[in-house]
């Protein structure tokens, strides 16, 4: 069986590195190229003709719609998973109308990519749909931002993995400081103690930042007089069941 050959375009070195990593565990998928910018990204999509290109939407060079517009002028049959820390509902739907096959929130759980990519090559049928990977992680990103967390912020990535964690399984919540702070620390190369004074200092963020009580009161718990912030493991368990009722 020939190997599904896949180009990514992403500046974000490391993060391009894990996730090559990642798929080229997979026997049946070859990591063809990996490229920083959309000029080279694009020059890597004629010389090879992947299967699957996973790319950034902000590129220099070329833009990441520009590179879809290409893809579709060209009658390629490439099937398009498009990562991108910007989420608004106008550019995915824009993405959608030009033709791309999955969209992605950043900062992303590369077994997210790894699963889309097994789907699209018919591995994983029973992984669950797109919507769902969608739904929760754009809800979690405009959460945090409208909390005022910002996705440049070190403890970001570590408290969106926290919330998705918790949504995916509640039973994390009774233990976190033993199992939910080791396995983000796992998944990011820290440690359980820096994993938990980021996740406060994003929270400590959030409180300085904003003062409007009904926001906090919408996503957060509501605090104890002279309490000036929730704990690590009460936003991240709100958080949660919020994400799940909006899910729902």
């Amino acid at each position: 069986m020939s190997k599904t050959k896949i180009v990514v375009i992403d500046n974000d070195k490391k993060a391009v590195w894990e996730l090559s990593k990642s798929l080229e565990c997979e026997e049946n998928i070859e990591v063809v190229s990996v490229e920083e910018n959309g000029i080279d990204g694009l020059e890597a999509i004629n010389k090879y003709n992947p299967d699957i290109v996973i790319m950034e939407l902000l590129l220099t060079g070329i833009d990441g719609f520009s590179i879809i517009d290409y893809i579709k002028e060209c009658k390629y049959d490439i099937k398009i998973i498009l990562t991108s820390v910007i989420n608004q509902q106008n550019i995915v739907r824009e993405a959608f109308d030009k033709g791309i096959d999955y969209f992605v929130v950043k900062p992303y759980d590369v077994n997210t990519i790894v699963n889309r990519v097994k789907r699209i090559i018919g591995e994983n049928k029973n992984s669950e749909t797109f919507s769902a990977i969608y739904s929760v992680d754009s809800i979690i990103a405009n959460s945090l931002i409208q909390l005022g967390i910002p996705a440049s912020l070190k403890g970001y990535r570590y408290v969106a993995t926290g919330i998705k964690r918790a949504t995916e399984d509640q039973g994390v919540l009774e233990g976190v400081t033993k199992i939910l702070y080791p396995d983000i620390a796992k998944e990011y190369d820290s440690t359980p103690q820096r994993v938990e004074k980021a996740i406060r200092h994003a929270i400590e963020v959030a409180w300085n930042k904003n003062s409007d009580s009904d926001l906090k009161n919408k996503f957060c718990v509501n605090l104890d007089k002279g309490r000036k912030r929730p704990t690590n493991s009460e936003f991240i368990a709100t958080m949660s069941q919020y994400i799940i009722n909006s899910y729902r």
